[in-house]
């Protein structure tokens, strides 16, 4: 979980910016005294780039419309390739499927384009837009969670429509049959190593045989939010220990609105226990699937 959201953005913001060079002598520097400085440099480089994401997201959350999905072009005025930062953001702040485009020479619209909600594969829609409309598309490529794409100006209109229509006949069947089924409800006092331990004995985890999803009562102590995900500081109901959870904003049932709703409240957390390693220090994590209050 460190290396994804700490370490990983900065790698990754030399080529957001244009500016790989730095990073790459970043990774290969073994001189400490050079190393520190060229730390600072990237840390720099990646507040720099959070502070263009900021930028251009705001602009479009304070402008959009309650469409079912977020497809916006944006002129982005500094030299930055920002497109798939911008799309998490707004995505995660509403919670819903969200391309962000930016235009290119010859009347072409760069596309990074990020699914968010869970179980709706952003590509298979994709395929479906191609499948209608072969012309829109230039190239594109990706995953079930993400996508990029190049796509001829003036059908912008065409794909928005047809991605508006594609989301909502994709997530009427999502909201039908998106329950969730906790494996084994679990005492919070049980919530340890020893239980992450047991788990493990059925691994390796992966596509199709995922790790077991538990069910605690708990009560939510503090909120945390980090761009697309949200941490959690949650406390046993009956004791004072304390136990860390993340949260991607992908359930319909907490977004960024509604989440405050569950601060300070005794909640039912559906959660897949993780183990976190950060040199020789393992903390369990709690990956939190799904929330709800409990009412009395």
């Amino acid at each position: 979980t460190d290396i994804g959201i700490k370490i990983g953005p900065l790698i990754n913001c030399g080529n957001c910016l244009n500016n790989e060079a730095v990073v790459y002598e970043m990774l290969m520097e073994d001189d400490f005294t050079k190393l520190e400085d060229l730390i600072n440099r990237v840390m720099e480089l990646n507040n720099y780039r959070k502070l263009l994401t900021n930028k251009y997201a705001t602009r479009i959350i304070e402008n959009f419309t309650n469409d079912s999905v977020v497809c916006e072009i944006i002129d982005i005025e500094e030299d930055a390739l920002i497109n798939g930062k911008v799309a998490s953001n707004v995505g995660g702040t509403f919670n819903k499927p969200t391309v962000i485009f930016t235009e290119i020479e010859n009347d072409v619209l760069v596309g990074s384009g990020r699914g968010i909600v869970k179980n709706l594969n952003i590509l298979e829609i994709m395929h479906e837009i191609n499948k209608t409309d072969s012309n829109i598309f230039l190239k594109y490529g990706g995953h079930e969670g993400a996508f990029g794409c190049n796509v001829n100006k003036t059908l912008f209109p065409k794909f928005k429509e047809l991605f508006n229509k594609y989301v909502e006949d994709k997530y009427k069947n999502i909201k039908d049959s998106d329950f969730v089924y906790p494996d084994a409800f679990v005492p919070s006092n049980s919530i340890n190593i020893d239980l992450y331990e047991q788990q493990q004995k059925y691994a390796p985890f992966g596509i199709n045989y995922e790790p077991p999803v538990y069910l605690s009562r708990l009560r939510l102590e503090r909120i945390i939010p980090i761009g697309p995900i949200c941490k959690f500081v949650f406390s046993p109901i009956t004791y004072k220990d304390r136990i860390e959870g993340i949260y991607f904003f992908n359930d319909t049932s907490i977004t960024k609105d509604n989440v405050k709703d569950f601060l300070n409240q005794n909640v039912y957390v559906a959660y897949k226990l993780k183990m976190n390693n950060f040199r020789g220090s393992y903390t369990l994590t709690l990956e939190v699937v799904r929330m709800e209050l409990i009412d009395g």
